[in-house]
C-alpha cells in the first residue's frame, strides 16, 4: 500500500470521457460507442444535464 501513499485520485482518473445521450439502447452503445472508440469512460447526459457515468467492466 506504500505505492499509494503519494498518489493522488486526479493521478488516475479518466480525463477523456465522451458523452452519450441517456435514451439510446444498450445495443446502440456498445456498437456505436464502447466498441468503435475503445474508450471506457461515458457521461450520460439527458435534457443537456449530466445524469450519470457508464464505466464498462
Amino acid at each position: 500500500m506504500t505505492e499509494l501513499r503519494n498518489r493522488r485520485v486526479s493521478d488516475t482518473m479518466e480525463h477523456d470521457c465522451s458523452t452519450v445521450e441517456g435514451n439510446i439502447t444498450l445495443k446502440e452503445f456498445v456498437d456505436e460507442y464502447l466498441l468503435r472508440t475503445g474508450k471506457r469512460c461515458f457521461i450520460v447526459m439527458k435534457n443537456n444535464r449530466t445524469r450519470g457515468l457508464v464505466t464498462p467492466a
